[in-house]
């Protein structure tokens, strides 16, 4: 995909983002607005974290992080239901963070160029390829 270019000034759509590294590789890749989406809390820490050490490279600012610590946060459970946006960054690119479950994230983000499924190993990626083709051009599973 990226030797063909398939990356260029597209939207991207990370819903299984771990460390949100696929979804950071997009903007490397050329692009223009990648949203990083995870329902485990600990992710989510990684991904805005791994945005702060990379900033540079990715081109890109955090704008807005909100104020938490992930084991003192009596608000939020460890695994999140409905979308809530923990960070943005802008730059070279658009960055928006996202903790909940894909199913409902993808009412936030309605659509986009590339959907990313990552899911790990023990969990049936095909359940949700249908929830990513609604909103996505092309869907890739990892």
């Amino acid at each position: 995909m990226y030797l063909k270019g398939e990356f260029d000034n597209a939207t991207v759509f990370d819903g299984f983002c771990g460390p949100g590294t696929l979804g950071l590789f997009s903007i490397l890749a050329g692009a223009k607005k990648v949203t990083l989406n995870d329902a485990w809390l600990p992710a989510i820490d990684n991904t805005i974290l791994n945005i702060q050490v990379n900033a540079d490279i990715l081109g890109v600012k955090l704008d807005h992080q909100l104020d938490y610590q992930i084991h003192n946060d009596k608000k939020r459970a460890i695994v999140g239901v409905e979308p809530e946006l923990m960070a943005t960054a802008s730059g070279s690119a658009m960055i928006e963070v996202y903790y909940g479950d894909i199913r409902k994230s993808v009412s936030v983000l309605k659509e986009c160029d590339i959907c990313l499924i990552d899911t790990f190993p023990a969990v049936d990626p095909q359940k949700y390829i249908s929830i990513c083709k609604e909103i996505a051009r092309k869907v890739v599973i990892i």
